[in-house]
């Protein structure tokens, strides 16, 4: 049987791999390929449900590694791996056969003085999968990888044929933000928010995440009684489920997987026009998208990338962020007009039924592994 090595960093939490986990479960059901797992390090404990996973620290493994990047009876599938250096290495010094990337967002993040590693890496490959038409436009434009060696892959969730649900009907309301909490994610602008509407009655605002910013962020919101961190959560459609809406003021966001989980809870969204989050929202229909118009501090724009994709234009722009003042009369207009927030989360749980279900991602890519296979 020909195989397909997925290679991806699992001691992480992320979108990436909340999202490759349950496609891993459902391919080893369906596929008519085995697909097997490598990685360099070990598994984090949330996917010990991949069985088949390989860690890359003894030498036979190392050398079975090597013989599937040759072998034309094998497809290497890189996951958010495109910038690597190591796998630039590899590239340069063995006949590979099969090599497929997915790109999710990695090459936002990249300086100039990268892009021919990034480029090489592109050349090696039968095809780079991207997750949307901004990540498309940003490889182009940035990189300069051709148009014709990228196709667009709309990422894939479970969907366990849920309904959306009735908004929560207690009086406290709450906005929730859930994700890694870095300088690009604009978990910021929430915090200012959460500043600007301090004194309405029955508003909480969570934040849900780790990462490098949180220090900062809380220092923010020190003083503040309707900011409320709470970490990692384990499950973020349970998190979702428990607010009322979602905020998604992203300075940069290659499709917006955040997005899609609240589709499918059955919550509305409030988020920033930019990158790939269009692809998914339509502004007052299933969503609410703010522009972001503001300037972004000096002290943290090192941490923001150095563009943007414009999605009426899908070409690079500077990064800026929402102004919070916008995102408050948001958030207070559909508090106020419970109807609207229904209309909204159903009109996003049909977007993303129809066009972000695991069935149609698992088979787009089965069609691409069998054309480089056949």
């Amino acid at each position: 049987m020909k195989r397909i090595i997925h290679t991806i960093n699992l001691n992480s939490i992320g979108g990436v791999q909340q999202m490759f986990v349950p496609y891993y479960e459902f391919a080893e059901r369906h596929s008519i390929f085995e697909h097997q797992v490598y990685g360099l390090e070990k598994l984090e404990s949330d996917y010990y449900d991949v069985v088949d996973y390989k860690q890359l620290s003894h030498l036979t493994t190392q050398l079975r590694y090597l013989w599937e990047l040759i072998t034309n009876n094998s497809i290497v599938h890189f996951h958010n791996m495109l910038c690597g250096k190591r796998i630039n290495f590899l590239l340069k010094h063995l006949p590979v056969s099969n090599i497929v990337f997915t790109e999710f967002g990695v090459v936002w993040n990249i300086s100039s003085h990268e892009k021919g590693r990034v480029l090489e890496n592109a050349e090696s490959a039968k095809v780079v999968i991207v997750p949307s038409r901004a990540a498309k436009s940003m490889l182009q434009k940035k990189i300069g990888i051709p148009a014709g060696k990228m196709t667009v892959v709309y990422d894939g969730f479970i969907d366990e044929a849920k309904i959306p649900k009735e908004m929560n009907v207690g009086q406290e309301k709450v906005v929730g933000f859930i994700g890694r909490l870095e300088a690009f994610k604009g978990v910021q602008s929430v915090i200012d928010c959460a500043r600007l509407l301090r004194h309405e009655r029955n508003i909480l605002f969570k934040i849900a995440g780790e990462g490098r910013f949180a220090p900062v962020l809380k220092d923010m919101a020190s003083g503040l009684n309707n900011v409320q961190f709470v970490g990692r959560v384990k499950d973020p459609i349970k998190f979702i489920e428990g607010v009322d809406i979602v905020v998604i003021p992203s300075i940069r966001e290659p499709l917006g997987g955040v997005v899609i989980e609240a589709g499918f809870s059955g919550r509305p969204v409030i988020a920033s026009y930019i990158d790939g989050i269009p692809e998914i929202i339509q502004d007052n229909v299933s969503g609410i998208l703010i522009k972001p118009k503001k300037d972004i501090p000096h002290h943290y724009r090192k941490y923001c990338p150095e563009n943007v994709i414009d999605p009426d234009a899908q070409d690079l722009v500077p990064p800026k962020e929402i102004i919070p003042e916008e995102l408050s009369v948001h958030i207070m207009d559909l508090l106020r007009d419970p109807e609207k927030m229904q209309l909204m989360a159903d009109n996003l749980y049909a977007v993303v039924k129809k066009r972000f279900s695991l069935q149609s991602y698992f088979y787009v890519l089965e069609s691409i592994y069998r054309k480089i296979l056949q």
